[in-house]
């Protein structure tokens, strides 16, 4: 009979890291959610090479930082399912914070969109939730009142680790996120002065904001450091929204405006990176594949608002696939989901994840494509970059503390780092 077990596979990294996000005060710490396997962060020790815990257990998804409060966390496990920790990821410190998410029983995906705020507004601790509406939190999920308005800015620290504990509370009373747009809602019929959520004003797949494009849930969110209020939203039918009063006091008042028409593809919107020069102003990418609209081809877009009618923006093909030619695409032409965008704003570089590797556009796409070298040639999930426009980085570091670097989450082949050069 067998006596001894030898672990063939000992250093092979396994895991599927769904996103990565910077320590806004520590460039060197970052954290990822991972499928079925929990949510990881070198902070102990910190910004260890080697050493990951694994912060919190479970399915991870998106994760992030607060940008005023760097030892508070979130993490997500599967939707709407969300935690809070502001004890630097201490395993037995996470609360749940999602129960208005749940409780709308609007449609999710599995791993959402959920995001810190890079320049939140006085006092405020943003984290703004996509499902079918945008759910925003000014407290870090964790206010007293959920219905307040103005939201709470203060967490209710002490209460929520008595009584949100995860794994030991049923989430009553557990988060204060309210929609963005429009009146609070839920899906419980229990609540009958609550209106449903469904199809009611900042309901983004509703019949509010026009008959094409409907359904799914947001796909993508992302906030612009350039100010407080100017908030980027897609949708998983193809809809693109603008608003610049996301930092209102009153969260039912968030005027969103959409601006997709017939020059945008109909395909699945995996992420936004918005211009800190212009907040009219954003790249896009798109997964799926050209031949699923073979007439408004392209992965990779230049999008601009425009005017203050619906469907003004105007969006511009970067032709991302004149460089994923080079990877094996099914049709030899580059035609290939890309996954995400990130941008070195001083360079004026794009940079974008694909199922292959990392792609580099000089010149914000419009001087060529190439492979990015010192990055894996495998499947990347998700970047992020230092510094960055649409996520909290850099915050009380200083120039000297803020190395110009991008991550890339990968599955199968762990996090990894690459220095851009410069601070």
């Amino acid at each position: 009979m067998p006596n001894l077990i030898t672990h063939t596979d000992r250093n092979l990294d396994t895991l599927q890291f769904v996103g990565v996000a910077i320590n806004p005060s520590n460039p060197a710490e970052v954290q990822g959610g991972t499928q079925d396997n929990g949510t990881w962060s070198n902070n102990d020790p910190e910004g260890s090479q080697n050493d990951w815990p694994q912060n919190i257990y479970g399915d991870g998804g998106n994760s992030g930082y607060d940008a005023a409060m760097p030892t508070w966390r979130f993490n997500e496990f599967t939707g709407p399912f969300s935690d809070a920790n502001f004890e630097n990821g201490a395993a037995t410190k996470w609360v749940f914070i999602s129960e208005p998410l749940f409780n709308s029983r609007e449609a999710v995906g599995f791993y959402w969109p959920e995001i810190g705020d890079p320049n939140p507004p006085t006092s405020a601790h943003p984290i703004f939730s996509g499902l079918q509406h945008v759910w925003r939190s000014w407290a870090f999920g964790a206010g007293a009142n959920p219905t307040a308005v103005p939201q709470n800015t203060t967490p209710a620290i002490a209460t929520y680790e008595a009584n949100c504990a995860d794994l030991t509370t049923d989430g009553t009373g557990c988060g204060d996120f309210q929609p963005l747009g429009g009146p609070y809602c839920d899906g419980l019929s229990s609540t009958t002065t609550i209106p449903s959520c469904g199809n009611t004003p900042g309901d983004l797949t509703g019949t509010v904001y026009g008959s094409d494009r409907g359904g799914g849930a947001i796909s993508w969110l992302a906030r612009n450091k350039t100010d407080h209020g100017t908030l980027w939203a897609t949708t998983s039918a193809g809809r693109i929204f603008v608003t610049h009063n996301a930092d209102a006091s009153d969260p039912s008042t968030v005027t969103w405006h959409r601006i997709d028409n017939a020059t945008s593809p109909t395909r699945f919107p995996s992420s936004i990176y918005p211009d800190p020069a212009n907040v009219n102003h954003a790249w896009i990418t798109y997964s799926g594949y050209n031949a699923t609209t073979p007439t408004v081809p392209g992965h990779v877009f230049e999008a601009l608002e425009g005017g203050a009618a619906p469907g003004s923006g105007t969006f511009t093909n970067l032709n991302v696939e004149a460089g994923t030619d080079a990877f094996p695409t099914p049709t030899g032409t580059g035609d290939l989901p890309v996954n995400d965008i990130v941008r070195d704003d001083a360079r004026k570089n794009l940079y974008v994840a694909t199922d292959f590797g990392v792609l580099l556009g000089n010149s914000d796409g419009k001087g060529g494509w190439k492979v990015t070298p010192g990055l894996p040639r495998f499947e990347i999930t998700h970047l992020e970059i230092e510094p960055s426009a649409r996520v909290p980085t850099c915050v009380g570091t200083g120039k000297k503390g803020c190395p110009n670097l991008i991550y890339a989450a990968t599955h199968s082949q762990g996090m990894w780092k690459l220095p851009l050069g410069g601070q």
